[in-house]
């Protein structure tokens, strides 16, 4: 990088954390394609958007983005309108959204693997939300295991809990657990990145 782009970059992001600029959570979805991320990126620049977070993943033939942009406010009229030009066989999804508020919850990785069944993600999500539990990050896959005659069911997820329920809850899901017949690692606090 040479001294002039460098400087130009500085004055850049000067700009950006000077001036008002709206968090806008993006959902979008549709069949998948090659140039989706690239297409949105390009669309978010020339709005003078940054992505701040995002989550994408190909499902099935379909390709869903869930990201959060900062974005000038007097952007977002033209920001939305452009996205539904080019994501016109997409479900699109735009909102402002606010700052978090601290809590005294902290964040606990769970692990679950065993034979799929119907039901697993509605009963630990019950028992997580019963015990106080709030979901930061969920992600689950179905895999064969041919040798065992069953597919197998994988889960991951970041959990934010107060730490003085963390024993309720690991009791909780662990009787989830029992009734599927499925590995439940113990609650462990995150260093993961959500």
């Amino acid at each position: 990088m040479t001294a002039r782009s460098l400087s130009r970059a500085i004055g850049q992001v000067r700009r950006m954390s000077t001036e008002k600029r709206s968090k806008v959570l993006v959902s979008l979805a549709g069949p998948d394609r090659v140039g989706i991320v690239k297409d949105f990126s390009s669309v978010l620049h020339k709005s003078h958007g940054n992505v701040e977070e995002s989550r994408m993943a190909q499902l099935g033939g379909e390709f869903a983005m869930i990201s959060l942009v900062t974005v000038r406010p007097s952007e977002l009229a033209d920001l939305r309108s452009e996205l539904k030009g080019i994501f016109s066989d997409f479900s699109l999804a735009m909102r402002e959204t606010t700052e978090s508020q601290p809590t005294r919850m902290k964040e606990y990785a769970l692990e679950i693997d065993g034979p799929d069944s119907i039901g697993i993600v509605a009963q630990i999500t019950q028992a997580l939300s019963k015990k106080g539990g709030s979901i930061k990050s969920l992600d689950t896959e179905t895999v064969p295991a041919p040798f065992a005659g069953f597919d197998l069911f994988r889960m991951k997820a970041i959990i934010d809990i107060e730490p003085e329920h963390l024993e309720e809850l690991q009791e909780a899901v662990e009787a989830v657990g029992e009734k599927f017949g499925l590995d439940i690692a113990s609650l462990t606090e995150s260093t993961a990145k959500t």
